[in-house]
């Protein structure tokens, strides 16, 4: 009795997750004495120097023992991880204050980092993720770095918000990854990476460079209404799946041809005729747009009307009904002269 009235009565760290991912998730260590909102070593974001010695010591201790649940904790200086020795990986909501360094080969769980911060440039250069990438609503500060790494299943970053510089370069995503909702502040590299499954970029926006030249995408990619408000390449790439464009906006008009093009000719491919000739409009639009006023009006009216000749047959009988106005204009003015 005496022991459970002390485990009931002793005072523990009152962290709560606030990202919804680990809501029922409970410190178990003693809050500092100094701290104002009664947390431990672990989750308090204003360390003193001797908080930060304390808080190494007792992190190196966690990993010699092979625990890996780092909820929450406000990491407070360089840090260098080995995943190869994870078995488990939970950063879900933790802040990184420097830089951080995930070093491996292999991340050989799944890698949990939903609601994390990092405010330091984030490394995760080469790493072969061996299960699942969740990086669901992180922020990225400053540069985040995946180059040449590979995720063997899914990877998630859904409305993940990356304010520095992203390196993607030559990182191959083996199964579906998500990025929907996701912004893109600084330049985005996709260079010579590859999608063997889904790829979704749906509601993103890539607020400078966005860099997909001479990528793989094996199945479909969705990049319905994204927004490319620089430069966006795509030069070399290829699409062995439909290239998805609903209301997607390329603020430079070169980009845009050769975008809806790319996505016109996938949809042929698969006989998608319907989205071909929707892409084709678009295509001619952003044509349009570099042209004369008179040669614009034009070729307005004259897409308008033949657009979509095949797949609505509206279009069909309008130009039928202006054909036989004209000549009968033609005719009654006239007519026939012997």
């Amino acid at each position: 009795m005496a022991v459970d009235t002390i485990i009931k009565t002793e005072k523990l760290c009152k962290y709560k997750d606030k990202t919804g991912f680990r809501s029922d998730y409970q410190c178990h260590e003693k809050p500092l004495s100094d701290s104002k909102q009664s947390f431990c070593i672990f989750h308090e974001p204003g360390k003193t120097e001797k908080d930060c010695n304390q808080f190494e010591a007792e992190i190196n201790d966690k990993l010699r023992n092979n625990i890996y649940d780092f909820t929450g904790y406000v990491f407070p200086k360089i840090r260098f991880f080995n995943t190869e020795k994870f078995t488990d990986a939970e950063f879900v909501g933790a802040t990184f204050k420097e830089n951080v360094f995930f070093t491996g080969p292999h991340f050989n769980c799944d890698a949990c980092f939903m609601g994390s911060t990092f405010e330091g440039n984030a490394n995760f250069i080469g790493l072969i993720f061996t299960l699942n990438l969740f990086l669901v609503g992180s922020t990225f500060k400053k540069e985040a770095n995946f180059r040449e790494s590979t995720v063997e299943m899914e990877a998630d970053f859904i409305e993940a918000t990356f304010n520095g510089r992203t390196d993607f370069i030559k990182t191959s995503f083996k199964r579906m990854v998500n990025f929907n909702g996701s912004t893109f502040r600084k330049e985005a590299f996709f260079e010579k990476s590859t999608f063997r499954e889904e790829a979704k970029f749906i509601g993103i926006t890539f607020g400078e460079r966005a860099d997909f030249s001479e990528s793989k995408f094996k199945d479909d990619v969705n990049f319905t209404k994204s927004k490319f408000e620089k430069r966006a390449f795509f030069s070399k790439s290829i699409f062995k799946g439909e290239i998805h464009a609903k209301d997607t906006k390329l603020e430079s008009k070169y980009d845009s041809v050769i975008f809806f093009r790319l996505a016109k000719n996938a949809a042929y491919t698969h006989g998608n005729y319907v989205d071909q000739g929707y892409y084709h409009q678009k295509e001619m639009d952003q044509i349009r747009k570099g042209q004369v006023w008179y040669k614009r009006g034009w070729n307005f009216i004259i897409q308008k009307l033949l657009h979509g000749y095949g797949e609505k047959p509206i279009n069909v009988f309008i130009t039928a009904l202006i054909v036989i106005l004209i000549s009968s204009l033609f005719f009654s003015i006239f007519g026939i002269h012997e």
